[in-house]
């Protein structure tokens, strides 16, 4: 099995988590028989090039989105851009600071002390 196809498997299987839908529930959303998620995820198929398309639709990503290993939660991000494009410079600058200063998962390091240090007094 290629990296490709490991990351296909992975990816659908965490998004699908991500909407908390079971493979059943999926194929049955995407009008396809029972198994047909878990036939993807478990490596005994791939989908056509349309079916991938409307996985993404499914999930609500962009194909590209859907690749981007660095993006775990694309939907949201998205979400995000969208709205602080609407915003005006000085404001975004603040989120790139504030974002900056929220810890790694993993630190012993609480939000409110990362938000009080950011913004100013």
């Amino acid at each position: 099995m290629s990296p490709h196809d490991e990351f296909l498997r992975k990816r659908i299987t965490a998004l699908r988590l991500q909407k908390k839908v079971s493979e059943l529930q999926m194929s049955h959303d995407l009008g396809k028989s029972d198994g047909y998620i878990h036939q993807i995820t478990s490596g005994r198929m791939k989908p056509s090039m349309d079916n991938f398309f409307e996985i993404c639709s499914y999930f609500s990503v962009t194909p590209a989105e859907f690749w981007d290993a660095d993006n775990p939660y694309p939907d949201q991000l998205r979400e995000l851009a969208d709205c602080v494009k609407r915003l005006p410079p000085e404001i975004v600058q603040t989120f790139i600071t504030l974002a900056r200063c929220i810890p790694a998962e993993g630190r012993e390091h609480s939000l409110s002390a990362s938000v009080s240090q950011a913004l100013p007094d």
